[in-house]
């Protein structure tokens, strides 16, 4: 395989991939958002689920050289206390993700 073509199919990869993250973020019902914190090393929710009754759950998700966060929005289990738009650390630590950046 040439060089020329060996990072053409690096490219197109990269691109899926990044393609496939964004996806995954956008997808339907996922009203949270966490933001990577470089200088903490980890995740801060930067919007919190709009509804009552849920959480947001970050993750670290790396790529070669990029990293960042990305939040799932979970139900919460009988008797958690799980405001609307909740943000804080301590909704953070309750969905057991990734919090470091707070």
């Amino acid at each position: 395989m040439t060089p020329s073509r060996s990072l053409l199919l690096l490219g197109t990869v990269f691109v899926i991939v990044l393609a496939i993250i964004s996806a995954a973020q956008s997808a339907p019902h996922n009203d949270c958002d966490c933001h990577y914190q470089t200088d903490k090393g980890g995740c801060v929710i930067t919007r919190g689920p709009a509804a009552a009754g849920f959480k947001c759950r970050c993750r670290v998700s790396r790529f070669f050289l990029i990293t960042h966060c990305i939040g799932t929005r979970i139900g919460c289990n009988a008797g958690e206390l799980c405001p609307a738009n909740c943000a804080s650390k301590d909704c953070c630590l309750l969905a057991n993700g990734n919090c470091d950046g707070y």
